[in-house]
């Protein structure tokens, strides 16, 4: 994709999510992808939080996944951003 869109001289952007759908991958395996994404030409990275982690409370592994992913983007200048699977979450844990 990153191809076509230089070679036709566009600024489009490419986004690309992390650990789609369900975010259960380790930190390692997020990490790999995240720097393969990058490696492929990716400039937006949507991390999928491992909503599991968020709702049983396991709130330093959310936040080192946060840092982590955060620290990538910015080491190569790219976009992130935290997704979290709210049809997954009950009203409570919403609120």
């Amino acid at each position: 994709a990153k191809d076509i869109i230089m070679k036709a001289n566009s600024t489009l952007l490419i986004g690309t999510v992390i650990d789609f759908p369900e975010g259960r991958s380790n930190l390692e395996a997020k990490i790999k992808e995240a720097n393969e994404a990058i490696e492929n030409g990716a400039d937006d990275l949507d991390f999928v939080c491992n909503y599991e982690a968020f709702k049983d409370g396991d709130i330093a592994l959310v936040k080192e996944e946060i840092l982590i992913g955060t620290q990538i983007g910015l080491a190569h200048n790219k976009t992130v951003k935290l997704i979290i699977e709210v049809a997954a979450l009950s009203d409570k844990e919403i609120i």
